[in-house]
């Protein structure tokens, strides 16, 4: 079936080079028994990559929030056991790329599709559409989508999804985050 692709997705082309990569697989039932290991994780790769020239530690924060979130809701989203979450990070000079793949079931398919549509493909004020996320759905609800509205709203961050799904009935979801390092949304060289 065709690909569904909504926001930043590929905005930096899989053809120009990194200057640094890191891959990782991770089972998502490893992740959701031991949940710190989700967080422990991402602080392992916003300390790797966060900005040397930056003296405090920004970055480093927000990376980890950032690539919490996207980890989180993987390993939350995931289907089977068995399955895999695929992890790579790269970095571009000043502008780093997130990204973490897995399957999931059709439900769960389905609702991010609406959600991310309405997210990243529209003109909704972020801070309205967060207000009123919030006094919809309680904090105990696990669809409500607040996390990655919050990271659109608060970060300087772009995201970017690709939905697939194949006669086979899996449904693959690849999440991207451009997170800009500190101090190239100071200077305003961000590159979108």
């Amino acid at each position: 079936m065709e690909d569904i692709v909504i926001g930043d997705y590929d905005a930096i082309a899989e053809t120009l080079p990194a200057e640094g990569f890191l891959q990782l697989i991770v089972k998502p039932i490893d992740m959701v028994t031991y949940w710190r290991r989700c967080g422990s994780l991402s602080n392992f790769v916003a300390n790797f990559y966060r900005n040397p020239y930056n003296v405090d530690a920004l970055d480093e924060n927000l990376i980890s929030t950032i690539f919490n979130e996207l980890i989180e809701n993987a390993a939350k989203y995931s289907t089977k056991r068995d399955s895999d979450i695929y992890i790579e990070v790269k970095m571009y000079n000043t502008i780093l790329k997130m990204q973490v793949q897995n399957v999931c079931n059709q439900k769960n398919f389905e609702a991010l599709k609406k959600s991310m549509g309405k997210l990243l493909d529209s003109d909704y004020n972020l801070d309205d559409l967060y207000m009123k996320r919030m006094m919809e759905k309680s904090s105990a609800d696990k669809d409500s989508g607040i996390g990655l509205l919050m990271l659109l709203k608060d970060f300087p961050v772009k995201v970017g999804v690709k939905l697939s799904s194949s006669e086979d009935g899996s449904y693959q979801v690849c999440v991207q985050a451009y997170y800009f390092l500190r101090e190239s949304v100071l200077k305003g060289q961000m590159m979108f």
